[in-house]
């Protein structure tokens, strides 16, 4: 059953995923594109200033290469737009099951159970091997310590010593 909610978000981010792939190819493109053409004229400009100043169409020119540049602009921010909502997405929806999994499991494992506490004392086993330090951080809280729930659990890995 939790295997289930945690795998919810899988077909949703694929087709998410497969929109946005779509949306994302096309406004690259479509950028590829505007940032050729700008390129060009002022490859064009460049290369004939004295022609275009002569026949005084530079200030044509300067509001072309304007507009040109705002399309370029509005297009890469799209392109922005698009990158954000998609990593929005791949954040909330896999956090979202995750709670929803930990909602559903909140009251299924009993702490008493003896298949529970032994999983339990490999986690602590686990962790105690991991950590670089003296103890790790886990271990200083209050469950812990002698008379908290875990104290037994944390004797029978050692640190009870």
């Amino acid at each position: 059953m939790l295997a289930l909610v945690a795998l919810m978000p899988v077909l949703p981010l694929l087709v998410l995923c497969f929109r946005f792939g779509a949306r994302y190819s096309a406004a690259s493109r479509q950028a590829q594109d505007q940032a050729g053409d700008l390129t060009t004229s002022v490859a064009e400009s460049v290369l004939g200033i004295r022609v275009i100043k002569g026949f005084g169409q530079h200030r044509s020119r300067i509001l072309a290469f304007r507009e040109q540049a705002r399309r370029l602009r509005g297009t890469e921010l799209r392109k922005a737009e698009l990158l954000a909502s998609i990593s929005v997405l791949i954040m909330t929806l896999p956090g979202l099951a995750t709670a929803a999994a930990l909602g559903l499991s909140s009251g299924v494992a009993d702490p008493d159970d003896v298949r529970v506490q032994e999983e339990l004392i490999r986690e602590l086993r686990g962790l105690r091997t991991m950590d670089g330090g003296d103890t790790p951080r886990i271990y200083p809280q209050a469950e812990f310590q002698p008379g908290g729930t875990y104290w037994d659990l944390a004797e029978q890995v050692g640190l009870g010593d």
